[in-house]
Formats: structure tokens, sequence, C-alpha cells
């Protein structure tokens, strides 16, 4: 609400002027706080909907999976969760460490509450011209000139309260990502091989084998090739139990194969030999 600025009676124009421009003060500091909090409503509704969105997607991403075809190519698919979740509370990390949701409602309580101030103001300016008769000159402008000084110290303090509160929080921001970055160096130098294990196999009997030649090929369809007794490793395969095949050719040149399943630990060397009859 913007109230007409009366005369106050048997005032000199200089204080009619100093009403004005510290009404001026009052509405620039509204519409600072005006433009910023759209700009924080903005970005904060954008982190909020882009972390709800990757938060249901890695929700219902495993649902999805197990209902596509138990092929290897599908199953891959699930660590797409893991990537959607991680993407979502990085949104929600950005979102905090920016202040944007939190700083579109403190703008907005700051932004109300200097309106209230400046609609007092106004009233206040306007009940000392339009009424208090017996007031003498001089009264009259020692009660305007402590209505125009007690709204500007109450901006100064709102202003000065609200920016108080940003530099608390953001300091508290920046220890909170310090922690978690802590945390996470630490959990990567205690982590076992990135969650990850490694096959080695050998063959007993290779000498029954052409050349001594033989390949084993994983259900992850990689392939690993050896010859007579030396072993092969396979590294970076994920823990679980993991199927393998043993090709080769027999020395009177007949095919043989055999498969068998194998347990893989993360952080572990798993060594499996292969028996040629």
């Amino acid at each position: 609400m913007e109230l007409r600025g009366l005369s106050q009676p048997e005032q000199p124009p200089e204080l009619q002027e100093l009403y004005a421009k510290i009404v001026e003060k009052g509405r620039e500091a509204m519409s600072w706080y005006s433009r910023q909090k759209e700009t924080n409503k903005r970005w904060g509704r954008r982190f909020r909907v882009v972390a709800i969105l990757l938060g249901s997607a890695a929700s219902i991403t495993p649902i999805i999976v197990q209902l596509l075809p138990a092929d290897e190519y599908y199953q891959r698919w699930s660590v797409l969760a893991s990537v959607f979740a991680v993407l979502g509370a990085t949104c929600v990390g950005l979102d905090n460490y920016s202040g944007a949701s939190s700083g579109w409602m403190r703008y907005v309580s700051s932004y109300l509450e200097l309106n209230s101030r400046l609609e007092a103001l106004q009233f206040g300016w306007a009940r000392l011209a339009m009424s208090t008769p017996g007031l003498s000159k001089d009264q009259r402008l020692a009660a305007l000139l402590d209505l125009l000084q007690g709204f500007l110290t109450s901006v100064n303090d709102l202003v000065k309260q609200e920016t108080q509160e940003w530099m608390a929080e953001f300091k508290g921001n920046l220890a909170l990502l310090e922690q978690r970055m802590e945390a996470q160096r630490t959990a990567l130098a205690t982590a076992p091989s990135a969650s990850y294990g490694a096959l080695k196999v050998q063959v007993e009997g290779s000498e029954k084998l052409r050349e001594g030649k033989w390949r084993v090929v994983l259900e992850t369809r990689r392939e690993l090739e050896g010859t007579g007794s030396s072993s092969v490793v396979a590294t970076g395969v994920g823990p679980g139990l993991l199927g393998i095949r043993l090709e080769a050719l027999l020395a009177d040149g007949k095919p043989f194969m055999t498969e068998e399943v194998v347990p893989i630990r993360a952080g572990e060397v798993t060594l499996h030999t292969f028996k040629v009859p």
C-alpha cells in the first residue's frame, strides 16, 4: 500500500523531503528483497523438483530392471539407480549450499516485515498531520523526527539481522560440506578396491590340450586366454556369484568345455582351478 505523504502543519519543507527520502529507502530495500526472493524461489524450485524426479527414478529403476529379461545387458542398468540417487543428493546439496530455498523463505519474511513497517510509518505520519492539535510546533517536530528515526533504525536492524542469518547459514553449510568431503575421502581410503574383486584362473592338466591353449569366458562376456599351467587374472569383477566357462581343444582335436560358478568377494582375489580329465 502506498499512502499519500501529507504535509505537516507549521513544519519546514526540509522535513517533508527527509520523510520522502526515508520512505524511498524503505521501498528500495523492499524492491531488493522482492528481486532476490523471486530469483531464489526459481532456483530453489528447480533444485527440489529435479531432486524429487531423480529420487523417483532411483526408486523405480530396480523395479523396471526386474521386469526386463534376465540378461546381462539389461541387468547392468540397475547401476543407474545409484547414479540417480547421487545426482538427486547433489541437487539437494547445491540447494543447501547456495541457500536457494532457505534464502527464498528468509527474503519473503524480510519483505513482508519491511512492508508492514513502511505502512506503519505512513500511517504514523498521517496521524501526526491530521490529529494532536494540542501539540506545539516543537513537540510535533520531535514526534515526527522520532517516527522517522525509529523507522530508519528498524530497517537497518532488519537488514543487519537478515545478513547475519545468511552469514551463519553460509558458514554452517561450508562446515557441513567440509565434513562430508572428509567423510568421503576417509571412505575412499578404506574402501576395498572400489567394492570390486578379482578372479585368478588356472588349468590343471593343460598338457592334455592341443598346444596347451585354453580360453575362459565369463558370464559378463569377458574372455581370458592362457597357455599351459600359467594363470590369468581378471580385475574389476563385481561381487557375487559368477559363472565361468572353460573352452579348449583336446590333443586329439575334440572340443572340451566345462562350466563352474565361483563366488567373487569385494577386495579379494578368488582363485579357481579347472581340471582337465
